[in-house]
């Protein structure tokens, strides 16, 4: 037997045994999150440059332990508190079809550190150097899968599935047992799998004491597996222990069962990411935001998702915004203003470009320096978070929306602040519903980082009234305990358990549209519980004709709430969906009105 066999089957033996560090207390909400793929960031000892050659885009190029420790005043200084290293595992020794590990996820051995990135000494000394500048280390954790050609896959045949490569991606049966790109697949549901990984991830706690783990591929992995492994973590080394999990999916809903059923404690916040992309890069509309973020009722904690612009596996978002830093800066304010842990990429900071292609131009080399002034951007931005809690652990509440604009508030009860997006090319006047959270006939200063352009907003009873700047992001804040403001964080507290805790409203909705068939009934579907939450088979509330063509119904909707909807009606064969756009509402205490909809 091997000596990685051996050193398997001890730790299996002594798992129960591994005695753990002592957490203290970890608030996730206030950190900011920095994603280091290790081979691209910095090459601090040339000793283990081991096979690199960095004019090729899928080799090594030379990035370490040693030169990641190297840069951590630069990550301070940026405003970073928290690094999430990519995996440091030793991985295959030699290539595959002409491409390296580089990026560490092909792992051969799960207990020792891959001499191209250092040693596990250089791994203990950069672990220690981070806690003690008061910083947090979260390891990437990959347990779905093993190198092509592991050791592992070989000695323990039965710990893996029998099965080809993943063929129907929307098959969750098949994207849990099969293969991807032909990696072997771990078998999840063994009881000896699982007691492997919990054997790992006790080793990797006690030699480096990290923070959290940010857990790989989750959606190829049972949400049994991960229910019992995020437990077993949580009960052995608390509940501050970070459980952050990579679930590839655009719906909420999906995103807030997976959270619950696996007992993650975080989640990459991919649905607000895609919106992130369609309103800011691709100059979308803005109310998509509001409803976006009035999702966030289907999470266990929305303050504690990671919030994101890219990762290794995305397009750079500033190439997605067509290389326009203007652009980019408006993503990057929201993504330190908005709830979630803010998580940024290396090379966020510096602009780096590409796109996800088979040269990998997404992953270039970090290029410290390359761009002071959008640096210093994100550092103010950092430090705006850092120095107002309500940015980083307020409730957030939608104050108001539409095609170019979209404007929130993040809730304390000693503390708030309001955020207004201008996302379009002239100067937007706003008249902002604020509840009084801001004492009345004052003017306040924005608060964003000073290479803006200046604007005031000025407080007349309970609206704010503001002058936005074209593609801008405009920032109040206002501290102090006052009635209003603890009223509205106790309510925006219980809608967030209760989304219909204060009550409903009755809404119309307008239908006019002649091409009805005259024995259907036109029914509206959309994002609420009354809507059907978007399931053509739920069953949706039918509108009545009033004349010729147009049609009618009210509804009682929850106060407070932005939604997008549209109408529908079915034939024998199909579900006919109009118009071709979702249509967008938002109630407040009052009943709203809705534009009478014109559907052809």
């Amino acid at each position: 037997m091997t000596r990685i066999s051996w050193r398997i089957m001890i730790a299996l033996l002594l798992m129960p045994f591994f005695s753990h560090p002592s957490f203290s207390a970890v608030d996730w909400r206030s950190e900011v999150l920095y994603f280091v793929l290790l081979d691209r960031f910095c090459d601090g000892d040339s000793a283990n440059d081991f096979q690199v050659d960095e004019h090729d885009p899928k080799g090594f190029h030379g990035g370490d332990l040693k030169g990641l420790q190297a840069k951590l005043d630069y990550l301070q200084k940026l405003g970073v508190t928290a690094i999430w290293l990519s995996p440091i595992f030793r991985n295959r020794p030699f290539k595959f079809f002409g491409q390296q590990p580089y990026h560490g996820y092909w792992i051969w051995d799960f207990f020792s550190v891959d001499p191209r990135f250092g040693t596990m000494d250089d791994l203990k000394a950069l672990s220690a150097e981070i806690h003690r500048r008061g910083m947090k280390l979260v390891l990437d954790f990959v347990v779905n899968h093993a190198d092509y050609n592991a050791p592992l896959a070989a000695h323990f045949p039965h710990w893996f599935h029998e099965t080809g490569n993943i063929e129907n991606w929307e098959d969750q049966s098949e994207r849990e047992t099969h293969r991807i790109f032909g990696l072997p697949d771990f078998a999840s549901e063994k009881p000896v799998v699982k007691s492997l990984f919990q054997a790992v991830a006790c080793h990797w706690i006690t030699v480096i004491s990290p923070d959290g783990f940010r857990l790989d591929a989750v959606k190829h992995v049972p949400v049994d597996f991960w229910n019992d492994f995020n437990h077993r973590i949580s009960a052995r080394h608390g509940h501050e222990f970070l459980l952050l999990g990579e679930m590839l999916d655009g719906d909420p809903k999906v995103i807030g069962r997976v959270a619950r059923d696996g007992a993650f404690n975080s989640l990459f916040d991919y649905p607000l990411y895609y919106t992130l992309l369609e309103v800011i890069a691709g100059r979308g509309d803005c109310r998509k935001l509001g409803t976006r973020l009035y999702e966030d009722r289907r999470y266990p904690d929305p303050n504690l998702m990671a919030t994101f612009l890219d990762n290794h596996d995305l397009d750079r978002f500033l190439t997605s915004c067509g290389g326009n830093r203007n652009r980019y800066r408006l993503a990057l304010g929201l993504l330190f203003t908005l709830r979630g842990i803010p998580t940024l990429t290396y090379g966020d900071e510096s602009g780096l470009e590409g796109r996800v292609q088979s040269d990998a131009a997404n992953r270039g080399d970090m290029r410290f320096g390359a761009d002071p002034d959008l640096a210093s951007w994100v550092a103010d931005l950092a430090h705006l978070r850092r120095e107002n809690p309500s940015l980083a652990k307020g409730i957030q509440i939608n104050l108001a929306m539409g095609p170019n604009h979209y404007a929130f508030a993040r809730i304390l009860e000693d503390e708030v602040a309001v955020v207004a997006l201008n996302n379009a090319t002239r100067t937007a006047h706003l008249v902002l519903p604020c509840g009084r959270l801001f004492p009345e006939r004052a003017r306040y200063p924005q608060r964003d980082p000073k290479r803006c352009d200046s604007c005031v907003a000025e407080v007349w009873g309970d609206k704010l009234e503001v002058d936005i700047p074209p593609e801008h992001l405009a920032i109040f804040i206002n501290w102090g305990p006052s009635e209003p403001r603890k009223a509205a964080f106790r309510l925006a507290l219980a809608l967030r358990s209760d989304p219909e805790g204060a009550g409903l409203v009755p809404v119309t909705f307008h239908l006019r549209e002649a091409g009805i068939p005259s024995n259907a009934v036109p029914r509206v579907i959309g994002g609420l519980k009354q809507l059907g939450d978007w399931d053509p088979n739920a069953v949706l509330p039918e509108m009545t004709r009033v004349s010729p063509g147009a049609w009618r119904v009210t509804l009682w909707l929850p106060k407070y709430a932005a939604f997008e909807y549209k109408f529908c009606y079915k034939t024998a064969s199909e579900t006919i969906w109009y118009p071709e756009n979702n249509l967008f509402g938002q109630t407040t205490d009052r009943p709203p009105q809705l534009p009478k909809s014109l559907a052809r």
